[in-house]
């Protein structure tokens, strides 16, 4: 196993070569110590300009977000702005624009990890110019007709609106690399061989700033769904050689018999297909349930995310093919359960259409409405052995009321969502559990330390005790990073939980929640 020590990592089981320069490897052995891989159930690798566009920041303008590369000015304005957002909940007493300010420093937080790493990546590519100049040419090319390949298999669904050939290769190249950035800026906060789910995000029926953003957004759902299938090929493909090449290095006459073999056989078991995307499915989108399967038979997609804060209700009738696929083969579903989020326009399935021209009432009412996790009850009625996780656990806001406001139970009996679903989790029937299949994580939700000490209280309820088994950990990467990096946050957590419980959530758990993880053969995406 591996943890964290300020910016090194230690390695639980790492078997090295006499002579090792630890400068170089940057790891320290750790005795007596078992090994199992990190599982990040809940992350985001959108690039900067899908971030402009999905972590809207109203008041303040999307254009504004260019400025904070520069460190003193990010700095005044996160400062000045943190005031002025805190005087405005005082004010108006709502909770809309703190989360929305929250998201602009998450926003303001990636753009200096991504300079950096643009600025770090520019000095090595100087470096490598000269050498290697029409290798690197030919698997930029290869790498181009791979994701122009992968994008346009999608028109047979969507009637994609194709622009020239060239011109749809170079820009969806463009994007991929800095999709790939965003996704090593948070691989670069775990161990290695973490295993990240990379959830898709289906914006076109999307609401900011008075305006439907539809497909005007950077990255739309095609390109987002077809660079997710190459990021899995290409980063399994990375680990592949990775795994050989330490094989390889390996010398069975320096490391002696027992330890050679003890090393082979761990590095067998690291995992190597360590991205698993999920496909986003909202009803009003033409075809979704042939999409989903299709991206799951071939595509080597995961799961299905759900996100009603757009404007729909879990239970809408057009979802019914999707959840009756999913719980036919046991395919995971990830959907968002808390009171904030970013709205959409409001849609009624029985007019079987959305309504454009009534907007969407303020972040709260509509996640109010859409999110709420009696809506998945009236799911789990009818597909009753669905994988599902409730994702955030109800939210933070939940937990930070349930702690902080006394309620009067019988003047105002209501439940906060978190006991709302963890009552869903432990209810029984017939003796059994009667959804045994759903689950809840606490991506962005823990990252406050005063709260972290619930989950904390969770993992060690006696009255359901099966609680332990259905929380997963993840992160919610990027929009966590407004209060801490992911490194902070796994560590934060796994200091509270202790090893034994930390292995619970971010291993265990997942595996049973995911199933087998979906490798298709590379190459082969025939229907």
């Amino acid at each position: 196993m591996e943890n964290h020590i300020g910016s090194r990592r230690i390695e639980g089981v790492c078997i090295r070569n006499k002579g090792d320069d630890m400068s170089k490897t940057d790891r320290l052995p750790q005795e007596n110590s078992k090994e199992w891989g990190i599982i990040n159930c809940h992350a985001h690798v959108l690039p900067t300009n899908g971030i402009n566009s999905l972590l809207f920041t109203w008041p303040f303008p999307l254009p504004m977000v260019t400025i904070l590369r520069n460190p003193v000015i990010r700095w005044i304005f996160l400062k000045l702005g943190k005031l002025l957002s805190t005087m405005l909940v005082k004010w108006f007493g709502s909770t809309t624009l703190e989360n929305r300010w929250d998201r602009l420093v998450a926003l303001a937080n990636m753009e200096f990890m991504i300079l950096k790493k643009e600025k770090d990546d520019a000095k090595k590519t100087n470096k490598e110019k000269k050498a290697g100049k029409e290798k690197r040419e030919k698997k930029e090319r290869e790498l181009k007709n791979k994701l122009y390949k992968k994008y346009v298999q999608y028109e047979e669904y969507e009637n994609i609106k194709l622009g020239s050939v060239e011109k749809d290769k170079k820009q969806l190249h463009k994007v991929y690399k800095k999709f790939e950035l965003v996704y090593r800026i948070l691989e670069g906060n775990y161990p290695p061989h973490t295993t990240f789910v990379l959830l898709s995000l289906d914006t076109k029926f999307m609401f900011s700033h008075g305006k439907k953003f539809g497909n005007k957004v950077a990255l739309n759902y095609e390109k987002q769904l077809a660079i997710l299938e190459v990021l899995k090929e290409e980063t399994l493909n990375k680990n592949k050689k990775e795994l050989k090449k330490l094989k390889k290095e390996a010398s069975e006459e320096k490391m002696g018999k027992k330890e050679y073999k003890k090393y082979i056989k761990e590095l067998d078991k690291k995992p190597v297909d360590t991205v698993l995307p999920f496909i986003h499915a909202d009803p009003r989108r033409k075809n979704i349930t042939k999409i989903v399967k299709h991206c799951i038979k071939r595509r080597g997609f995961q799961g299905i995310k759900i996100y009603p804060p757009f404007g729909v209700l879990p239970y809408a009738p057009r979802l019914n093919g999707v959840y009756k696929y999913a719980q036919k083969k046991s395919i995971p579903i990830i959907a968002h359960c808390t009171s904030t989020g970013m709205t959409g326009y409001p849609f009624y399935d029985d007019k079987n259409y959305y309504d454009e021209k009534t907007p969407p009432e303020s972040e709260e009412k509509n996640n109010g409405i859409y999110t709420h996790p009696f809506n998945y009850e009236k799911v789990l009625e009818e597909f009753p052995k669905l994988h599902l996780c409730l994702a955030h656990f109800g939210g933070n806001d939940e937990w930070t009321e349930y702690l902080e406001e006394p309620w009067d139970y019988l003047k105002n009996p209501r439940m906060s969502w978190g006991r709302i679903i963890i009552k869903m989790i432990g209810e029984r029937e017939n003796g059994k559990l009667k959804y045994p299949n759903l689950y809840t994580d606490i991506s962005y939700t823990s990252f406050d330390p005063h709260t972290l000490a619930l989950l904390k209280v969770h993992m060690g309820d006696k009255k359901i005790k099966e609680l332990r088994k259905k929380i997963l950990f993840g992160s919610d990467f990027p929009v966590l990073q407004a209060h801490v990096t992911d490194r902070a946050f796994s560590v934060n957590i796994r200091g509270l939980l202790g090893e034994k419980d930390f292995e619970q959530i971010a291993s265990i758990n997942p595996k049973k929640f995911l199933g087998p993880v979906n490798t298709p053969k590379l190459n082969n995406n025939k229907e």
